[in-house]
């Protein structure tokens, strides 16, 4: 599976900020899926985004690159610090020299078959974003099993399985890859959105690219943490709402491009469906009233009104209840 071209490959991008030792792991694992893969050197290379912009950070990413035998440097945030990881991840896509586009977060860990399956079927040509599966575990004392989320067999289209699929088929940016040509194709990363950017990306690479869902093993490593960014008690649920009210718009004014992901969003009710999740976890984690019109408001103010339902009427008079 070696290329013979002698060129860069493929590009890992890890955004960093402030976690030292998860990031030298994260290194260290991208080192091992590399040798296990049988690839060369001048094949791969790494690119550090340290948003934090520590001073030690750039030292740090050199050495574990030494240590690891890697190709690879450190770059900072231009609009950090804290610019949020979908800044720090498009800088670093940006900056690659590789066709190949492979994304892990600093306190995640490539397995040792990361680079396996996902490699044959881009050089076979037959897809230009490859989504697999990830181990979730808690890097905590609390004693609970690691699970797996990820695609697994369905007969929905990329763009429905991801929509509608449930927590079972989220992709971590671990298990997630992609050609550097789609992603700047579809708009790469939104850089105003801190949470639920994977997300998002992944449902405008399903309408610009072939994707292809591999069920099977794991191949990556996610940890869960205090730390973690993505945690719901740090989420405005308004990006929610802004994501999927731009997606709609999008996909709508390209419904001749996009005909079964224009129905999918019109007519499922995953629009609506995310309109009274989001109402409803306002209501319920505002801590006074003012709060929580305000927070409600900025949900709706997002929400495409050809998807409102009769429910939704019923939740936005709940929201707007002053009782509790």
């Amino acid at each position: 599976m070696n290329s013979s071209s002698g060129a860069i490959e493929m590009s890992v991008v890890i955004p960093t900020c402030g976690r030292p030792d998860y990031l030298r792991r994260s290194i260290q694992s991208v080192g091992d899926a590399a040798r296990a893969a049988g690839l060369e050197k001048n094949q791969l290379e790494v690119l550090a985004v340290d948003d934090g912009h520590s001073p030690e950070t750039p030292e740090l990413v050199n050495n574990a690159l030494e240590a690891d035998g890697l190709l690879g440097r450190c770059l900072r945030t231009l609009g950090g610090p804290h610019a949020g990881p979908s800044v720090a991840r498009h800088q670093g896509i940006c900056a690659a020299h590789g066709d190949l586009i492979y994304i892990l977060d600093d306190d995640d860990q490539f397995l040792s078959n990361r680079f396996e399956r996902s490699l044959e079927i881009f050089r076979s040509g037959n897809a230009d974003v490859v989504l697999e599966l990830s181990l979730r575990c808690y890097d905590d004392s609390s004693g609970r099993p690691p699970f797996i989320t990820g695609p697994y067999e369905t007969n929905l289209s990329p763009f429905e399985f991801l929509l509608a699929g449930g927590g079972r088929s989220h992709i971590t940016p671990g298990a997630t890859a992609f050609t550097r040509s789609v992603y700047l194709e579809c708009g790469g990363y939104d850089r105003r959105l801190r949470y639920g950017e994977d997300g998002e990306l992944l449902l405008r690479l399903c309408l610009y690219g072939r994707v292809a869902l591999l069920a099977g093993e794991p191949v990556c490593r996610y940890s869960i943490h205090r730390s973690n960014t993505s945690r719901s008690d740090n989420l405005d649920y308004w990006q929610n709402m802004f994501s999927l009210g731009k997606l709609h718009k999008k996909v709508r004014r390209g419904r001749k491009r996009w005909p079964q992901a224009y129905r999918f969003l019109r007519h499922g009710g995953v629009v609506s469906g995310k309109l009274d999740f989001c109402l409803s976890r306002v209501r319920l984690e505002s801590k006074t009233y003012p709060e929580r019109l305000r927070r409600g408001l900025r949900v709706i103010q997002y929400f495409p009104l050809d998807c409102l339902r009769w429910n939704n009427l019923k939740t936005i008079g709940i929201w707007l209840t002053k009782c509790v």
